[in-house]
């Protein structure tokens, strides 16, 4: 069992110095670090001295940048998959014919 641990611990020492100098995992965890300390402190101002929750009341200056709009549906998808589904009849009826 310990040579088990210390081969574990060995692959674990090795993978965490890999991400210590990877950049992209690096702004992962200060990407993630900082919604997390963000959530922390909306928390934190949303409960009062005693700590109960405070009523919830929407403000026009959270301090945050605003969220980007919501992606549109593809135009005209819905029509993508009528001609689809018209072409796989089409196609079944065909080899429907040749048996």
């Amino acid at each position: 069992m310990r040579e088990i641990m210390q081969d574990w611990m060995t692959i674990w020492s090795s993978e965490l110095a890999a991400i210590a100098v990877d950049r992209e995992a690096k702004e992962g965890f200060e990407s993630a670090a900082l919604a997390m300390s963000r959530l922390v402190a909306a928390f934190g101002e949303s409960v009062d001295a005693v700590g109960q929750l405070k009523p919830f009341a929407p403000s026009a200056q959270t301090g945050h940048a605003p969220r980007p709009a919501p992606v549109a549906d593809a135009s005209g998808a819905g029509g993508d998959v009528a001609r689809l589904e018209a072409r796989i009849a089409e196609l079944e009826r065909q080899l429907a014919e040749r048996s």
